[in-house]
This record gives C-alpha cells, sequence and structure tokens, in this order.
C-alpha cells in the first residue's frame, strides 16, 4: 500500500542518517551498508560514485561485503567501465562470496578466450586453487598457457609449476625449457624458481649458485637470501663468510 511504501522510505532515510552519523567510526559493515543504500537508492538518491567511494573504504578494513559489491559494479558496469578483471580480482578478495565465480564462470571464459592475457592468467588461478569451482589442473594449464602467450611472466611461472608437479619425464623437461626461456631472458623471479628447483629438487648447488647470483643482482630477496646460506654453508663453493655479511648487508637495505 501507499502508507506501507512510505513507512519503509521513512525507515530507510532514518537508517541512512544513523549510518551516516557513524560511517567515520572504524565499523567497516556500516560504512559498506552505506554503499549499499547509495547504490540501490534506498533513503537516498542512487548515487554510484559514493556508492563505490563507501565500498572503497570499507574494503580498506577487510570487508569482504564490500569486496563483492564492487565486484559486481565492475562487473555490470554501475557508475565505472565494465571491467571483468577487476571484478574477479574483488570476487576473489571477497572470500565467502566465491560461489559467484561458479555462476558466472562461462562468461569469464567467453571474454578471456578474446585475448586478455591477464584474465586468462586470473582463470588459472581459479581452476589451480578452486576459488569457486573444483580444482581442475588441466583447466588450469589451458588459461596458464594461453597467458603466458600473451606475456604474462607469472604464468609462465605458474605453469612451469604445473608441469613440475606431474612428476613425469616429459612433463618436467616441458618446466625447465619454460624456466630456462625466461630465466635466460633476465626475468628475475623465474631464475630464483628456477635455483630453488636446482638447490633442494636437485641438489646441484652450483647451478642453484648461478641462478641465485644473478636474481640477487636484479634485488630479488628470496634469492639474496639464500645465496647467503650457500655461501654460509659452502654449498657449490667454498665457505665464504664475507660474501655472507655482504648479502645480508644487501637484505638490510631492501
Amino acid at each position: 500500500s501507499h502508507t506501507y511504501h512510505i513507512h519503509l522510505q521513512i525507515l530507510y532515510i532514518t537508517a541512512y542518517n544513523y549510518y551516516f552519523e557513524s560511517a567515520e567510526k572504524d565499523d567497516c559493515e556500516i560504512k559498506c551498508n552505506l554503499g549499499v543504500m547509495y547504490k540501490k537508492g534506498k533513503g537516498v538518491k542512487r548515487d554510484y560514485q559514493k556508492a563505490l567511494y563507501w565500498f572503497t573504504k570499507a574494503s580498506e578494513q577487510g570487508c569482504e561485503r564490500a569486496n563483492f559489491h564492487i565486484g559486481m559494479m565492475y562487473e555490470n558496469g554501475d557508475g565505472v567501465k565494465k571491467d571483468y578483471l577487476k571484478a574477479l580480482d574483488y570476487f576473489i578478495d571477497s572470500g565467502v562470496y566465491s560461489e559467484h565465480i561458479k555462476n558466472k564462470i562461462e562468461i569469464y571464459k567467453t571474454e578471456a578466450e578474446v585475448g586478455d592475457g591477464e584474465l586468462q592468467y586470473k582463470l588459472g588461478l581459479i581452476y589451480e586453487n578452486g576459488i569457486g569451482i573444483r580444482k581442475n589442473s588441466k583447466s588450469a594449464i589451458y588459461w596458464y598457457e594461453k597467458a603466458a602467450s600473451n606475456g604474462i611472466r607469472d604464468a609462465n611461472n605458474r605453469l612451469a609449476y604445473l608441469y613440475y608437479c606431474k612428476h613425469d619425464e616429459e612433463s618436467f623437461e616441458k618446466a625447465f625449457d619454460l624456466l630456462k626461456k625466461h630465466a635466460e631472458i633476465g626475468d628475475a623471479s623465474t631464475q630464483c624458481l628456477l635455483a630453488n628447483i636446482y638447490e633442494f629438487d636437485e641438489c646441484d648447488y652450483e647451478n642453484a649458485l648461478k641462478w641465485y647470483e644473478k636474481a640477487s643482482a636484479k634485488g630479488d630477496c628470496h634469492a639474496t637470501h639464500n645465496l647467503a646460506l650457500l655461501y654460509f654453508e659452502g654449498e657449490g663453493t667454498e665457505k665464504n663468510p664475507e660474501k655472507v655479511l655482504k648479502k645480508l648487508n644487501e637484505l638490510e637495505e631492501k
């Protein structure tokens, strides 16, 4: 009835006034509720920019519900340019709302097939880790391969890792080929990952030392740390306290 709608609007306005007065406090749920009211136009004129403002404030305080709402805004293009990659990032961060990914996965797959490397990489992560859907290494490899072909460095490393985990000779060679290819063109994180495999899986300390040196020279902290340990233990080289100290000082500076 008309009276019912008037009463409902009064309740929304009362709620809005309460939330607005309390929003500057450290309650992220109140900020999120304000965002919802602006997004839906409940008790206040609909305003997507103000909705995004309050959702972002809540998100910065760790509100998972706010992350979901921001994801929905990017997915639907509500007050922002439609951006499936950003939407997916927020849905992943929302945690408990990952069920939404399962329901919309086909939309994201269709969009990724167009050639968006970053989106392809996110789909690989989703399938590898089972975010909202069942884990599927085969699908993860499919999307990582596409992303890697589009120049996404992290996809190359994840792909190498999945090949490596298959524990068969052919896949192991594929993993090594991928890592060596990117390590040789100067990618520090890949150089460090390759060194890790040489050190911990192959016990090939000389090659581990070689690739840690290259990665460390590019500022990779993990490589610098492991390099200091090799110099300290004398693995792949003679024990060298001076180099240990040098590498520890480098870590301090970073």
